[in-house]
């Protein structure tokens, strides 16, 4: 599929494929930043305190 993609709009084929894997690694590392976060509110918890405040 990358290889039809890079004829498609005449890219040379490494360029292609490192482009292509590098964008695949930046998504990967932002959804692994985001993935606690959405999962916390998923959950339903309380916004976090701060250990001061609870008392």
């Amino acid at each position: 599929m990358v290889r039809r993609a890079a004829r498609a709009f005449a890219w040379p084929w490494p360029a292609c494929a490192l482009f292509l894997a590098e964008l695949l690694m930046a998504e990967c590392d932002e959804r692994a930043r985001r993935r606690p976060e959405r999962r916390f509110k998923a959950a339903g918890f309380a916004r976090e305190k701060m250990l001061m405040s609870l008392q």
